[in-house]
């Protein structure tokens, strides 16, 4: 018997990764045009989409990441969760694990469509409604971004330096070139 909370925790999770998908939604689908006009009617709404156009690549990669790790940790505590009732049912019998591990899989691809893939087209279709309602997710969106950027230029200054004078490619070029001859 598993304990109550840790349903609870893997429907927070869920439920984190669909709002941050249905948030992505919304940044990416407002167009210039549609900005400017939102700018008339909410001048801060218009500002904070603006920050967040401004430096759309940092931000819909910090949703992506953000949107990955609670899809991590949720199918992570979900398999945990099945999968004890998968060895408990592998004991009575194989094949109704097959069919337990058959519609987990089933419900794996559904909770991706639910989390990810339904929320986003949700947030596209309906961005002119949640715009004024995401402003305070956008910041928090801005921090991680800030955070995974800072975390980006470590691993990077973490890497050996590049020689700028030596391209890659002519070389791999040249050496297939000497070897046709």
């Amino acid at each position: 018997m598993e304990p109550w909370f840790l349903w609870s925790v893997f429907i927070l999770l869920n439920g984190s990764a669909a709002a941050i998908s249905l948030v992505a939604g919304v940044v990416s689908a407002f167009s210039l045009s549609e900005i400017e006009e939102l700018r008339r009617r909410d001048a801060k709404v218009a500002v904070a989409l603006e920050r967040c156009r401004g430096d759309q690549g940092n931000t819909l990669a910090a949703f992506e990441v953000l949107i990955g790790a609670f899809v991590g940790m949720s199918a992570l505590l979900g398999g945990v969760l099945i999968g004890t009732r998968l060895i408990q049912q592998a004991d009575d019998g194989w094949s109704s694990a097959g069919v337990i591990a058959g519609a987990i899989t089933v419900v794996s691809f559904f909770m991706a469509w639910l989390t990810m893939m339904l929320p986003r087209k949700l947030g596209i279709h309906f961005r002119s409604v949640l715009a004024p309602k995401i402003i305070p997710s956008l910041m928090l969106v801005r921090g991680a971004a800030f955070i995974l950027r800072r975390l980006g230029r470590l691993h990077d200054s973490l890497a050996p330096p590049e020689d700028t004078a030596f391209d890659r490619a002519d070389a791999d070029i040249g050496s297939l070139d000497r070897k046709s001859v």
